[in-house]
């Protein structure tokens, strides 16, 4: 008797302890352990199952596995990366300092400088000697691949850069930086060379054959088809950013030490984003008029409303793109005065608005050049003006360090007062110190102006506002639903900690109506029909789960991050539930996440509440 006791009590101690096993074996996608999903959706491999739809008229962008801002087709579902995530191959090391290692010099001499380059890098300026020779920048390397060797160059008293694969036949390509263009290209490579305003220019050469080549070079040259001549002892070029890739793309750059980086690591899949319908207001988003020259001409309907000091000259402009953005370079020199503030208009009139709406504004900016003195800021001012614009009210955003990368500043405003009907914002820049000599560049790209309390991803404009429709993402397809009782796992981004509405679709199962339905909305509601609860905190940029829970009879139940559950009675059961749609609620594209949709796990049962709260984590 004694002995059947005592292995009751181990099976019953088992028994307790299974759904802490099961918990204790969970990897981080929940499907093992006796609690397994009947439905499973990792939306962060990057495709949609076609047991789904996607609705959207219209296109809309997002940022691809490369990095690079892209246009996406109407009804194709977007599956949004992190660009700053991105990191190409280059098979050069060190890619910025000349001075030795895999480098070495003929007949000329290395230095660094203070320069500030079109990326973020530092820069070498490579002068030529008084010898008779050529004038070389030779790094070692070895490869039969078809590669591509690409570096950034500005013209420092010599205009005629000589780039070539060493060893390798027919392997050299002549650049004049005067004018911008490959002038002399030899026959097996071929080469491109892309504008980036103050002068910058990224030249590259691409091998035609896959035949070995011993080395890289960059070169002066007095014209083009110099390889050797007597040099002056002070002309030379601004160097940055070598880089070796394997095929015949000029990828982004990636800059390295004392290694190469020999694979190319794609940026991070942020999940699938959906956004309700917002609307573009700046007019003229992808600078539609600049012309690249000196002093250039300012993209239709901008302007620079003042100036950086009494003596400000703009002295160039260049249309360039970096992360496939479409970006304005503004070159400007001067001398600063007391008070000095920069404001930068890229829309020339006011944006229209009604009395209690917020706007949010957004752009991508950077310097490209020179540099605007110690203490430089930058940030966002809006002004709501009446109906006789008459200023209501100014403010400015949180200023920052001018951003040396290209960086996306946003400003929301607070609710338009009363009597507003129009708003205005600039780019604003300040706190050099007065009587300052400067020459500086600033890049600009996507600027954007919406209805809203946040920024969503970018809407290309040329010369009127331009609305991006909604996305709707849904599948009729419930064969793994369990009517009576069941547990949801979400895993969301969303870029905001909170919307003001509180009520962004997370998922939901309906008929294509308000009601019936089982939804969630972020941050963090539950909804059985009528019912609802709450748990959790929503925060910005920082991907969480919420574990959700439903039984026909009497318990729901919502938990975020592991934390202890929130449970209730629903007042009424939602019954006949024929269709699950993801990022938005109500049978429709309403009430959008804005943010990206990761997971979505289906369990048959109600999950014991110590597994409920750990695949919530």
């Amino acid at each position: 008797m004694a002995g059947t006791r005592s292995n009751n009590m181990k099976k019953l101690l088992l028994f307790l302890l299974l759904p802490l096993l099961a918990v204790a074996q969970l990897p981080r996608l929940p499907q093992q352990g006796q609690f397994t999903p009947s439905f499973v959706l990792d939306l962060t491999k990057g495709t949609l199952p076609s047991s789904f739809t996607c609705t959207r008229a219209g296109t809309a962008t997002r940022f691809n596995a490369l990095g690079q801002l892209e246009t996406v087709a109407a009804n194709a579902p977007r599956f949004d990366y992190d660009p700053t995530t991105y990191q190409n191959m280059n098979l050069i090391a060190p890619s910025e300092d000349y001075s030795g290692g895999i480098w070495s010099r003929t007949g000329s001499t290395v230095s660094q400088t203070a320069v500030t380059a079109p990326i973020a890098a530092s820069v070498t300026l490579l002068t030529e000697t008084t010898a008779t020779s050529g004038h070389t920048l030779t790094g070692s390397n070895v490869s039969t691949a078809i590669c591509t060797f690409s570096i950034y160059a500005k013209a420092a008293g010599r205009n005629f850069l000589w780039l070539y694969f060493g060893g390798y036949s027919g392997g050299s390509t002549w650049f004049d930086l005067a004018s911008g263009t490959a002038v002399n290209v030899e026959g097996n490579v071929t080469a491109a060379i892309v504008n980036l305003g103050d002068g910058w220019y990224r030249c590259s050469i691409t091998k035609k054959n896959a035949q070995n080549h011993s080395s890289v070079a960059a070169n002066l040259a007095n014209s083009s088809t110099a390889t050797s001549y007597t040099g002056d002892g002070v002309s030379g070029i601004l160097l940055t950013g070598a880089q070796l890739e394997t095929g015949t793309v000029v990828g982004p750059y990636t800059k390295t030490t004392t290694l190469p980086v020999t694979t190319t690591t794609l940026a991070t899949l942020k999940g699938l984003l959906i956004e309700d319908s917002r609307t573009n207001f700046v007019r003229n988003s992808e600078m539609v008029g600049a012309v690249t020259g000196t002093p250039g001409t300012l993209p239709t309907n901008w302007a620079i409303d003042q100036a950086y000091g009494s003596s400000t000259v703009r002295s160039r402009v260049a249309v360039v793109s970096e992360l496939g953005i479409t970006c304005v370079d503004i070159g400007l020199s001067g001398t600063t005065t007391t008070g000095n503030y920069l404001l930068v208009n890229p829309n020339g009139a006011n944006y229209p608005c009604t009395v209690g709406q917020r706007l949010t504004f957004s752009v991508y900016v950077r310097l490209a050049g020179g540099a605007m003195g110690i203490g430089a800021k930058c940030g966002v001012q809006a002004q709501f003006f009446d109906s006789g614009n008459a200023q209501l009210s100014s403010n400015n955003s949180t200023e920052i360090d001018v951003p040396t990368g290209l960086t996306k500043l946003s400003y929301t405003t607070g609710a338009a007062p009363a009597n507003a009907t129009s708003c205005r914002f600039w780019i604003y820049f300040t706190g050099a110190q007065p009587t300052t000599v400067y020459t500086f560049a600033l890049r600009f790209g996507a600027p954007q102006v919406e209805v809203g309390s946040f920024p969503s991803s970018y809407i290309p404009t040329t010369g009127s506002s331009v609305q991006r429709n909604a996305d709707f993402v849904q599948t009729s397809t419930l064969n793994w639903f369990n009517p009576k009782q069941g547990t949801i796992v979400t895993e969301i981004l969303t870029p905001i900690a909170a919307n003001t509405t509180s009520n962004q679709g997370i998922f939901s199962i309906n008929t294509g109506t308000a009601t019936p339905r089982i939804d969630c909305r972020y941050p963090f509601t539950f909804f059985l029909n009528t019912t609802s609860i709450s748990n959790g905190t929503g925060l910005a940029s920082t991907i969480q789960r919420v574990s959700t829970s439903y039984r026909s009879t009497n318990y729901m139940a919502v938990s975020v991050g592991g934390g202890v559950p929130t449970t209730a009675t629903p007042a009424t059961y939602p019954t006949g539930l024929n269709r699950l749609q993801l990022g938005t609620l109500d049978g429709g594209a309403s009430n959008a996440l804005n943010g990206h949709v990761r997971r979505l796990y289906y369990y048959p049962t109600v999950v014991p509440t110590p597994y409920f709260r750990k695949v919530s984590q």
